[in-house]
């Protein structure tokens, strides 16, 4: 126990994000639970992107069978029990997560630390303003046009009202900011470069919001 217990004190928490496809109302796609920076999950879906850019539509349709980037990369297998197809992991006890991210492969064959939830797209978005409280990059595919977008998430003032399981919710409004455009024909983007620019946006929006805040409670 006192070992779960420093690894969970040690780790940091996760960027999260989504890859995305365009489509004619906006972009759906797969939850990236533990990583979402363009140094990382850019870089990483550049390359899977060059080795399969003849064939975009047909890759989409592959990513779109999971809700999950990391089930994506893992060719629908359970890493906590080694099954195939079984949808994905959305529970586990502490000492699973340890032995898992310590090395140990199916730690969990026969399903008796953890569950499973059926695996379809988990990210969607009709309007800008809808997801980005809750996820941090988002890069969308388009295979129409060979490009790849990168969002960042950025605070904006007032509130906006999300739909969450078929119920309206009103929350703090953020929105995705464009950070760029790629053509998957071009050379690599500087991932580095893609990433401050994002982190800057998102400073100046957060200190823009901050200032107007300060107006607001010296007006009233």
């Amino acid at each position: 126990m006192e070992n779960e217990n420093n690894y969970f004190q040690t780790i940091k928490p996760p960027v999260k994000g989504g890859v995305t496809i365009r489509n004619k109302k906006g972009f759906s796609g797969l939850y990236s639970e533990y990583k979402s920076e363009p140094t990382k999950l850019g870089l990483e879906l550049w390359l899977i992107l060059q080795e399969n850019w003849k064939s975009l539509g047909r890759l989409a349709g592959q990513m779109l069978q999971y809700g999950y980037w990391e089930d994506y990369l893992n060719d629908g297998i359970c890493l906590y029990c080694g099954k195939h197809d079984v949808g994905h992991c959305n529970s586990a006890s502490g000492d699973l997560v340890v032995k898992m991210r310590e090395g140990e492969i199916a730690p969990d064959p026969l399903a008796l630390k953890h569950t499973h939830v059926p695996s379809t797209p988990m990210v969607s978005s009709e309007n800008e303003e809808q997801d980005g409280l809750h996820l941090q990059w988002i890069y969308v595919i388009d295979p129409e046009n060979s490009t790849l977008e990168v969002l960042k998430s950025v605070r904006k003032r007032g509130t906006c009202i999300s739909m969450i399981r078929n119920r309206k919710y009103r929350q703090e409004s953020y929105q995705y900011f464009p950070v760029g455009i790629f053509s998957l024909h071009d050379n690599m983007p500087d991932w580095d470069e893609v990433e401050q620019r994002g982190l800057d946006f998102a400073k100046f929006y957060h200190e823009k919001y901050q200032a107007h805040q300060t107006l607001k409670n010296l007006i009233l």
